[in-house]
């Protein structure tokens, strides 16, 4: 049997100890002494280094080495020697500790296994990796059951905005709240046309000078807080993404033209809009929009607004693509709308609810009368112009009315219109609710005044445009516009300052005829003869004079 030539601790010579035979120190001295591996101890409990060790330094010298498949664990190399009862260090006092058993039981087994090979050394500095074992410091006990609870706790703690269902939610109201459309908003009354009208209109200095103050065309404009959003965090950014994309509008000339430079690049938002929006383009041509429409999708199109853009129209890409989705289309001031495109649009898009072309002077009556054969669900319509009036006449907006009941809101202003299609209007629009009649030229007395005379015709009817109009009997109409404030419904009749002023006289006469017949009955039912079981006046100032006297 083969031993390490290492420094032996001394013994206690009452204990016999059968395991080492230790050389004599001439020996020892003769041999080189190979220095220990830093590598776990293992002290007895009875030993001196035992005492002086520490509570937490016991705690680790107790772990035990795990070998994985083998039955018999392998003694690991004593780190430091156990010291004895006669060790005595240099320059101290003689320490005597006796103990009833042998520090040696604090080494390890140097020797071989019985198994293992005889010719095999082992030496504190060539012990395998697999043996050794190491002991790192922990700062407080952890116990795997509370650090696994923590773990699953983690694991488990889930933020709301980090649910994509409730972000989608959150976003989308805050796109509702805070729309930043460009669109003008609809005004209560006209502004008047000069400084005697507003008088006829509101009765005072102060409403009449505020009213001429009023801006004529107030533009929604608010910042939009999902820009900001794009900021919060991928999730944030990839649903504001997708809401922003479905709204796509243009205000300014030099934005347009600068996203048509950056369209290709990987990193501008792709448009799939839900509303298309281009207001006041005045110098934008259509071969811009052109390029913009390549690359776009309009497949989820419901709303198209070309606002005061004279020389864009919509391409047939944006209406074949939308086709029956697109519910609204509004194209104000183009000089490049035509039949064909009104023909086209009313073949592809079924489903209109909202149809605004007003100051589209080249659309005609054979543009009309093909829109009512293909649409039936319209319920906004608006053919106003200054120009070319004669274009829309009662073939064509007869045949629109009667294929459409349902319109509520209807502006044929500066058209060719007669009492036939009020005529029209009265027994086919049971839910009109704002009637835009200013410079009809045709409208005579026997129209308008002697329907609204009938309280059947127009009971929801809230606003009546009939400035630069030629009727004359103004009666019927205030009395319709009494009888509709007393339903409790506002009514706003729009006219200009000559016949505002008819309209205030007529209001005047009808007051003192109304105050006369109110007097009247006083006085028949005060001077009445019959006996109606009342004492006259006179007898009864006479009864009142007698009992003053008494």
């Amino acid at each position: 049997m083969k031993f390490n030539l290492t420094q032996p601790l001394p013994t206690n010579e009452i204990v016999d100890n059968q395991i080492y035979t230790y050389p004599t120190l001439s020996h020892i001295s003769d041999t080189p002494v190979i220095k220990r591996s830093k590598s776990c101890n293992k002290i007895s409990t009875n030993s001196l280094s035992a005492f002086f060790r520490t509570r937490s330094t016991r705690r680790k010298g107790r772990h035990p080495l795990s070998r994985p498949n083998s039955p018999t664990p392998t003694p690991i190399p004593s780190r430091l020697p156990s010291v004895s009862s006669s060790l005595k260090f240099p320059q101290e006092e003689e320490f005597s500790f006796y103990s009833t058993c042998s520090e040696l039981e604090s080494l390890p087994s140097l020797t071989d296994d019985e198994d293992g090979d005889e010719d095999e050394d082992y030496s504190p500095l060539t012990t395998p990796e697999q043996q050794r074992v190491f002991h790192y410091p922990c700062p407080a006990p952890v116990s795997k059951v509370n650090l696994l609870n923590k773990l699953q706790a983690e694991q488990t703690k889930i933020s709301i905005f980090e649910i994509p269902e409730i972000v989608n939610k959150i976003l989308n109201y805050v796109d509702l709240q805070y729309t930043d459309l460009p669109q003008e908003v609809p005004p209560v009354r006209r502004r008047p046309l000069s400084y005697n009208h507003a008088m006829l209109i509101h009765g005072t200095k102060e409403m009449a000078e505020k009213s001429l103050l009023q801006p004529q065309n107030q533009v929604i404009a608010h910042k939009n807080p999902l820009f900001n959003c794009l900021s919060v965090n991928k999730l944030f950014h990839k649903i504001s993404k997708e809401i922003i994309s479905h709204k796509c509008y243009f205000d300014s000339e030099d934005k347009f033209k600068r996203y048509l430079q950056v369209i290709n690049s990987p990193n501008t938002i792709k448009f799939r809009p839900k509303v298309f929006i281009l207001h006041k383009l005045f110098q934008t041509r259509q071969s811009y929009l052109d390029a913009f429409v390549k690359h776009t999708n309009f497949e989820k199109l419901e709303w198209l607004e070309i606002y005061m853009c004279p020389k864009l129209f919509p391409c047939s890409k944006i209406i074949s693509q939308s086709g029956p989705n697109l519910k609204k289309l509004v194209i104000t001031g183009s000089k490049s709308m035509d039949d064909d495109a009104l023909i086209a649009i009313a073949k592809r898009c079924p489903n209109l609810s909202t149809l605004d072309l007003r100051a589209c002077e080249q659309i005609s009556n054979f543009g009309v009368y093909q829109l009512s054969k293909h649409c039936h669900n319209l319920c906004s319509i608006n053919f106003g112009r200054k120009n070319r009036g004669y274009f829309i006449t009662d073939s064509s907006i007869v045949s629109l009315i009667r294929s459409n009941p349902n319109l509520h809101t209807i502006g044929l202003a500066g058209t060719d219109i007669s009492d036939r299609s009020i005529w029209e209007i009265a027994n086919s629009c049971r839910w009109l609710e704002r009637l835009s009649l200013n410079n009809c030229p045709r409208l005579t007395d026997m129209g308008m005044p002697v329907i609204i005379s009938n309280p059947k015709y127009f009971p929801r009817l809230s606003v009546l445009e009939l400035r630069f109009s030629n009727i004359t009997n103004w009666k019927p109409i205030i009395e319709f516009k009494r009888r509709q404030e007393a339903k409790g419904l506002i009514m706003i009749i729009e006219l200009c300052e000559k016949l505002m002023l008819r309209i205030r006289q007529q209001e005047l006469e009808m007051d003192k005829m109304i105050s006369q017949r109110i007097f009247k009955d006083i006085l028949e039912w005060v001077n009445n003869d019959e006996d109606d079981g009342d004492i006259s006046f006179h007898e009864l100032m006479k009864q009142r004079a007698t009992n003053a006297m008494m």
